[in-house]
């Protein structure tokens, strides 16, 4: 059990919103804000799958004075070729930061081509802890040896 695969089976964004924010003023400063991130984890061991989603919003576009408003959802399936659960907890661990580090790059790229259009130009999402949100994606699901 020292290699093992996993290997995206879909990628699908079950909720997609961006909104240009028509009172934005490039004149001004752009507040300190943060997102609303979050995240979920499980295994199918039946099927030998990993299931991931992670969603992240910010909800006061006009206050912060942000060029845009969006919510964005993304859910994905994995194959893994070993029994996860089997796997000792740092190879579970690097399992779900790799899925963290894919799904957090396809939200930057869809936001990024969602916004090139708009009024403002393209907006590049801010540098996420992929870390932290791993750790969200692990406490969601238990890891054991």
């Amino acid at each position: 059990m020292d290699r093992f695969t996993v290997v995206p089976k879909w990628v699908i964004f079950p909720e997609i919103h961006v909104e240009a924010n028509s009172s934005y003023d490039n004149s001004k400063p752009i507040g300190e804000g943060s997102f609303d991130i979050g995240c979920t984890f499980n295994v199918d061991s039946e099927d030998s799958t990993l299931h991931a989603s992670v969603f992240i919003k910010n909800e006061s576009h006009e206050e912060l004075n942000l060029e845009y408003k969006f919510d964005l959802h993304i859910y994905s399936v994995f194959e893994i070729s070993d029994d996860y659960n089997a796997l000792p907890v740092k190879a579970k661990e690097r399992v779900v930061i790799d899925i963290a580090e894919l799904l957090i790059g396809s939200l930057r790229e869809m936001v990024i081509t969602l916004t090139s259009r708009g009024p403002w130009g393209a907006y590049i999402l801010p540098f996420l802890d992929v870390k932290k949100l791993s750790k969200d994606l692990i406490g969601s699901y238990e890891l054991k040896d």
